[in-house]
């Protein structure tokens, strides 16, 4: 273990898939990225060594052990020896919505659990974005109410008996955009603003949990959610029973 004095410019919070649950989400480390947030690119070494000279001196003490990762050989020729990879402008976007990779049992169908990273979850002094780690999926938002948005609609019952439909035991699929149709926000739709504005308020009493209201905000998303589907009140239940056929 090395202990050490760095700049915390770089030093973002950092959010595991243990730290993320149905609605719940809080960062339980942080990592250290030497990446430009507007374009998520990596910091020239030059500009790091001026700017940020303890944490350039940090990463010195693994040269040789960063420049001989297989990825970077393969991907980073051209590329500063503390690089990251898979990084974009997206890693670094305010809000997020994320599911875990694995999820459920060790036996059975995975359960897939969605919920909304953003910046005010961090206990930092400042404001920063929060990096999901590599057991995490994610799909990147500017806007908060689009992230919740998204997240209600996922969280319903019609959109997660469709994924547990081609789950595989507990690994939740990684591609869950490709397959399912995820309307656009519209910001002058009421429909869409009811469905954020209740994935919102779960999120807040998901913390301390209320759950009778929880379960209440459950089924009116089902029900709105499933409005935007085009889906009747009966195929929403119907939804809903398969669902709890499916993970009891």
């Amino acid at each position: 273990m090395v202990q050490t004095v760095i700049e915390e410019e770089n030093l973002f919070p950092l959010i595991r898939g243990r730290d993320v649950k149905k609605w719940q989400s809080k960062p339980s480390g942080y990592t250290l990225l030497l990446h430009n947030i507007l374009d998520g690119r990596p910091i020239p070494e030059r500009q790091v060594k001026t700017h940020f000279p303890k944490t350039y001196s940090y990463f010195m003490k693994f040269k040789r052990k960063l420049e001989n990762r297989s990825t970077h050989k393969l991907m980073g020729a051209d590329s500063p020896f503390y690089s990251a990879y898979k990084i974009g402008k997206y890693t670094f976007a305010p809000y997020k919505v994320v599911w875990k990779e694995v999820s459920g049992k060790i036996s059975g169908k995975g359960q897939f659990i969605v919920a909304v990273v953003r910046p005010s979850d961090t206990t930092d002094k400042k404001s920063k974005p929060i990096i999901p780690d590599h057991k995490l999926i994610f799909i990147p938002f500017e806007n908060e109410d689009q992230a919740y948005f998204v997240c209600g609609v996922l969280s319903c019952a019609a959109v997660r008996c469709v994924i547990a439909g081609y789950t595989i035991e507990t690994e939740i699929p990684t591609n869950i955009p490709r397959y399912i149709r995820i309307p656009k926000f519209v910001p002058s739709n009421v429909l869409h603003n009811k469905v954020a504005e209740l994935c919102k308020k779960a999120h807040g009493l998901a913390t301390e949990p209320n759950w009778d209201e929880l379960e209440r905000i459950q089924t009116q998303l089902d029900r709105l959610a499933g409005k935007i589907y085009g889906l009747k009140n009966s195929e929403t239940l119907m939804f809903r029973k398969s669902l709890e056929d499916i993970h009891n």
